[in-house]
């Protein structure tokens, strides 16, 4: 069965180099843990833990494939599909639907060697899904270097002797996530299939007879696969779902299925479940898969399928508002850094219970977690942060990023309306994470794996997601910890990479660019000339290449020109993520105004930047600058965060005036609401 891949001295390089301990607290009981890091054990691969087992698949592919040290920027689908055609069976490279948001997070993170831009191949893709559907199974054949005409990638898998498929990816071609089903498929060696239905709006409930149509469609695509599949470590143990649907459901549990929690009321059979926590599971309620779920537009899903498979998670950062008394104790985040720092981990910042406050994690976050990773232990609901110190934040304390993360947070309902910018969980997604362990309703405390193993877990290489979940216990059953993702994706320790990035002569596609070559020799000219002007393309391209200061040089030279037709809105926008990258609060307001106080990202990027500093505002023109830029979805948490300086330029009189003024530009029932609460 898994001996056909297994890789020996790959199981050697991961496990005998004096990994961390076994597992604490849930996993203590796990023999099979302590065997696994002792380096004199004489370990059989089969005697592994089942996520240690899937994370060694996972990355015996990820040591075969050559990552080509570029990224491929193209403007629509079909051509996104065209450039993913051009991988083949052990090289692959990251390729995205530029956008403006997602692009840079990418981009900059990754850090690539060249950067190519593709012109379109000025084809649309076919409008009928099914067309669409043998389009894209032929793409996948081609990349995985068989022949379309004559393959399928299952056949192409069981031609492969080393290589068992560890999971399938599912999704509808209907759907607008399905470029990532695709990406992960061929990057981590899945089988793809096509699962179709209503299943839910993202943010609802999905009734029984829905669940039942779901469950039956998983079931019956790992019954037909042709491999072990029904009990966790053997052949499939990893199902991704990437499309719409509901994030939980009402579907009636039977009292054996149901966690018996220490909680003031018992778990009712109709209570709501996660949906990802409850696919993948016998009539018993034993897990015989981990599931990840991806969902959203074209843009940011290929966005989080790529993210997985090449951005590196070197780095972690951690915060928790709990105290170390009683319960809570066990979530302490100081041991689980220590665990990570032993690891090879680096670990940016440790910011627990007194240093976690509302005001401390505003400033922390002006730019986002400067981390790969970020573990959070909070209180609260769908739209609220209980911090330390009994402060309280908001939705819209969830900031900007500057780099894609991965994210463990326990806290009660930050998944509740995971595609609703309103809710912690949708605003974090929208901001830039593609992996997050959440919960969609309440979960109580016990329901989530400790920081520590966590830290623990994927310190031996058990997959995120896997690694997340309780595996003895009640709350081994069925519950309501959701999981966004890829169930494949590692956390791996940086000293034990597995990956390989290689510069090779791959030959570009009809119509690339290269970017740095370009964006080099519109600098070079511009600087030979007397005012030294580039243009806005040139300024955002110097960006991706992560040449803010070159960047920041060229606009001040355009600035002591005091020429004002250089000194567009188009110019000045471009230099908005460079200043809030540095963390230049002035010049990016500066900025922000002769750009037009535009909406969209950067007016986001304006309230993670400026809020911790807002309390101390006098200017009258910065402040009427903020009180137009408040967010639609959120202006009573702005409006508040403003209101002090308001009243002390108008006087007390002010204070009604500023709310009736948002109240009347408010988008929705429950911010008219709340700013009617502020009204004195």
């Amino acid at each position: 069965m898994l001996h056909r891949y297994f890789i020996v001295f790959l199981l050697q390089t991961l496990l005998f180099g004096g990994l961390l301990a076994a597992d604490p607290g849930q996993d203590a009981d796990d023999t099979s843990s302590d065997k696994a890091t002792d380096p004199k054990a004489n370990i059989a691969f089969e005697d592994l833990p089942w996520q240690y087992q899937l994370g060694i698949r996972s990355a015996s592919l990820m040591e075969r494939i050559v990552v080509i040290d570029r990224v491929v920027l193209v403007p629509d689908l079909a051509t996104w599909l065209d450039e993913i055609g051009r991988w083949k069976q052990g090289v692959q490279w990251p390729v995205l639907l530029e956008d403006d948001r997602f692009t840079p997070l990418f981009v900059r993170r990754f850090q690539p060697r060249q950067l190519l831009r593709r012109a379109s191949v000025g084809r649309p893709l076919p409008s009928d899904p099914q067309a669409l559907e043998q389009l894209v199974n032929r793409t996948a054949v081609k990349a995985w270097g068989g022949d379309p005409d004559a393959d399928t990638l299952d056949s192409i898998y069981e031609s492969v002797a080393w290589w068992i498929p560890p999971g399938i990816v599912a999704t509808s071609y209907s759907d607008p996530a399905w470029p990532a089903a695709l990406t992960l498929a061929l990057g981590r060696g899945e089988l793809l299939r096509t699962i179709d239905g209503d299943f839910g709006a993202v943010n609802s409930s999905l009734d029984s007879p829905g669940f039942a149509r779901l469950e039956n469609q998983i079931t019956r695509m790992f019954s037909e696969s042709g491999y072990s599949w029904n009990s966790v470590g053997d052949d499939l143990d990893a199902f991704t779902i990437c499309r719409r649907m509901a994030v939980r459901t009402d579907t009636p549990l039977s009292k054996p299925l149901r966690p018996d929690v220490p909680a003031p009321q018992q778990v009712g059979g109709k209570d709501p479940i996660a949906i990802t926590d409850l696919i993948c599971r016998s009539p018993k309620g034993m897990r015989w898969a981990v599931s990840g779920w991806i969902f959203g537009d074209h843009v940011r899903s290929i966005y989080m399928a790529m993210c997985s498979l090449f951005i590196e998670r070197d780095s972690v950062l951690l915060v928790s508002a709990y105290s170390a008394d009683g319960a809570w104790a066990a979530y302490s985040i100081d041991s689980a850094a220590d665990n990570l720092r032993e690891a090879g981990y680096e670990v940016v910042g440790v910011h627990g219970n007194g240093n976690a406050t509302v005001d401390a994690w505003r400033r922390l976050m002006m730019t986002g977690p400067q981390a790969d990773v970020l573990f959070m232990n909070t209180s609260g609901s769908a739209v609220q942060l209980n911090l330390a110190r009994e402060t309280v934040g908001s939705t819209r304390d969830v900031p900007s990023l500057d780099r894609p993360l991965a994210l463990h947070m326990i806290h009660s309902y930050s998944l509740n309306s995971p595609d609703s910018i309103t809710t912690v969980g949708g605003r974090w997604l929208d901001r830039g994470v593609y992996a997050y362990v959440g919960s969609c309703d309440e979960p109580y405390l016990t329901a989530f794996v400790t920081p520590l193993a966590v830290a623990n877990r994927i310190g031996h290489f058990a997959p995120f997601l896997a690694a997340s979940r309780m595996d003895i216990g009640p709350m081994a059953k069925p519950w309501r910890i959701v999981t966004i993702g890829d169930p494949l994706m590692l956390i791996e320790p940086p000293s034990r990479k597995v990956r390989k990035r290689v510069t090779a002569a791959i030959e570009n596609a009809e119509g690339s660019v290269d970017v740095r070559s370009g964006t080099l020799l519109a600098v070079r000219t511009a600087m030979e000339t007397e005012d030294r002007t580039v243009d806005a393309e040139t300024l955002e391209n110097l960006h991706l290449l992560g040449q803010d200061e070159l960047a920041r040089t060229l606009w001040s030279q355009m600035q002591e020109n005091d020429v004002e037709e250089d000194l567009t809105a188009e110019r000045a926008r471009a230099m908005l993520p460079i200043f809030f990258a540095d963390r230049n609060a002035t010049d990016y307001l500066s900025a922000y105004r002769l750009a037009g106080e535009p909406e969209g990202n950067p007016r986001e990027m304006l309230w993670s930047l400026w809020t911790p500093r807002l309390a101390r505002l006098r200017s009258s023109a910065d402040l009427a600058l903020f009180e137009r830029a408040l967010r639609p979805t959120q202006m009573a948490d702005d409006l508040q965060i403003i209101l002090p300086g308001l009243v002390r330029n108008t006087g007390r009189m002010g204070w009604n005036p500023a709310v009736a003024r948002a109240m009347d530009r408010a988008t929705n029932d429950y911010d008219r609401m709340r700013l009617k609460d502020l009204l004195k």
